[in-house]
């Protein structure tokens, strides 16, 4: 399922693994990221999520719990990058810490990490407005409910904010750790067990009045509109769609001569899949012997 993108750049989200929508008591739409350990956000990366001179993150959500035993150090609200921590690894973050429940944010420029924290506790089981805003010249800080609860100096003159092209924005869900050359990520992960109703990201640092501003118009563009490049709502979510995957060799046929090509010769073709209640699948098989002719197909409902 596909979340619209109303800021107009076609920045739209993928729902992940199968959170439940629910409708608030307001009429609000949310998504309940506390199904399984698989439910999460992905914006996937466009060139209008670049930033150069500033950003800003915010997301309205009801953190239920903090992570347990067995679980990372962190509830990940808002990560633009391949991992949420141990390096630059990341443009930018939101976070609730397990020791203590604070909050806090963090930006990455260079090869070097800008991280900030807060004395301020994620109020559990609350709904809030989780945001935060850096300005590469001026600093920034991080906000709940449009307050500011923490804060940090600018950068130097000659820094550039480290943008990790290729890398989609997760909401709700990080990699941790190290990254892993052959995987080209962590093998570890974090997530978030909660809700979330809204998520806007902006190529701009924003101010305290604009954040004020939003807050209390949380269904208007609100100002600094022209540098939102990501605006979900989750009141309009795409239930149909089509995917198409790349040619994939079987894992264990990889022939060296012409003679392994001749006496390999397969009858069947298996795959695991999970299809939720309720949804339906129409896919098509191709089989091919060089990657652009069809040899045979076969339909599957």
């Amino acid at each position: 399922p596909l979340v619209t993108d109303r800021s107009g750049h076609g920045n739209h989200a993928i729902l992940r693994g199968s959170p439940k929508i629910t409708r608030q008591d307001d009429g609000t739409v949310a998504v309940d990221l506390a199904g399984s350990l698989g439910d999460y956000i992905e914006i996937p990366d466009h060139p209008s999520l670049r930033v150069r001179e500033g950003v800003s993150g915010l997301v309205w959500a009801n953190l239920n719990r903090l992570p347990i035993a067995g679980e990372a150090d962190r509830n990940p609200i808002l990560v633009k990058g391949p991992s949420i921590g141990w390096g630059a690894n990341y443009l930018a973050r939101m976070l609730v810490k397990r020791s203590g429940g604070t909050f806090g944010a963090g930006v990455c420029y260079d090869t070097s990490e800008h991280y900030w924290e807060s004395k301020a506790k994620a109020p559990l089981g609350q709904w809030a407005q989780y945001a935060m805003s850096f300005d590469a010249r001026q600093g920034g800080g991080n906000y709940i409910d449009a307050k500011q609860v923490g804060e940090i100096a600018p950068l130097d003159e000659y820094s550039e904010f480290r943008n990790w092209e290729g890398h989609p924005i997760f909401i709700g869900y990080s990699r941790l750790g190290n990254i892993v050359k052959e995987l080209k990520r962590p093998r570890n992960f974090a997530h978030f067990v909660g809700q979330v109703s809204q998520v806007r990201f902006y190529t701009t640092g924003l101010s305290v009045e604009d954040l004020r501003t939003i807050h209390a118009q949380p269904g208007k563009p609100g100002p600094q509109a022209e540098k939102m490049a990501v605006w979900l709502d989750f009141a309009e979510i795409r239930t149909e769609g089509r995917h198409e995957t790349p040619w994939r060799r079987p894992a264990d046929f990889q022939p060296r001569f012409r003679a392994d090509q001749q006496r390999w010769s397969y009858a069947t073709l298996e795959a695991k899949t999970r299809i939720p209640p309720g949804t339906a699948l129409n896919a098509r098989i191709e089989v091919s012997d060089n990657g652009d002719t069809v040899k045979g197909a076969k339909n599957i409902a």
